[in-house]
């Protein structure tokens, strides 16, 4: 993903310039303007348009995007959205305010993540079943990849940490 927000619409910016504000080498920026990026010249040196920068970039990032629909998780390991083995979800404590929902990737068996909004709460319920956690550990170190055992699951807070979410979830619905 590149970030554009650095880059001035009204600016010319030479090869180097462009290296040190995406953070790549000279080789990938010429690679990009071989593959569509559009220069102001064919004169030395070579400039290029802010506009026609942020518009490549910002096509370059569309590209890798994979639209996931409410009931697909995104593996990091497969690269694909996916729907979570049984449709089985959890509850992971790993944001304060948002329900952060947890699954199994059906194909590689790494733990997948989505961040729902307290709203959604209900229709996770019809969607999907709600189990207690398996033994992962909850902290910011653990890794989005690590592989999980179906055959190890613990009581944990999850479920509790669940709840608060449904009951907050269930009176924001009622106030709107």
């Amino acid at each position: 993903m590149y970030n554009v927000q650095q880059i001035s619409y009204m600016g010319t910016y030479s090869i180097p310039e462009v290296c040190q504000m995406i953070s790549r080498s000279e080789r990938t920026v010429r690679q990009m303007i071989a593959n569509g990026l559009a220069t102001i010249d064919d004169k030395r040196p070579t400039l290029i348009r802010g506009t026609n920068l942020i518009d490549f970039l910002l096509n370059e990032n569309d590209k890798n995007r994979c639209p996931i629909e409410f009931h697909q998780f995104y593996c990091l390991h497969c690269r694909q959205a996916r729907i979570p083995k049984g449709k089985v979800i959890w509850f992971s404590r790993e944001h304060p305010t948002l329900p952060n929902m947890c699954g199994i990737c059906p194909v590689c068996g790494c733990k997948m993540h989505k961040v729902y909004k307290i709203a959604d709460i209900s229709r996770l319920k019809r969607e999907f079943r709600l189990t207690e956690s398996p033994c992962i550990s909850h902290s910011l170190d653990s890794s989005l990849n690590c592989r999980v055992d179906d055959g190890d699951n613990c009581a944990t807070s999850c479920n509790q940490e669940f709840m608060k979410f449904e009951e907050k979830g269930d009176t924001n619905a009622n106030e709107n």
